[in-house]
């Protein structure tokens, strides 16, 4: 039964962390972002990054 709940952390924690980064995906692509005359528009972040692996 160990081995089960071991395995139930791992997929939570994948699956975590691949919602994390559409997330982010999803909050740059909706993001408002003013161009500047011959620059490309950078999109906007209301939150930092999530990087790495959620700790559980």
């Amino acid at each position: 039964m160990e081995e089960h709940t071991k395995q139930a952390f791992v997929m939570l924690r994948q699956e975590a962390t691949e919602l994390l980064a559409l997330f982010d995906r999803l909050c740059c692509d909706t993001a408002s972002a003013t161009p500047m005359q011959g620059n490309a528009a950078e999109p906007v972040r209301a939150h930092a990054p999530q990087t790495g692996d959620v700790t559980l």
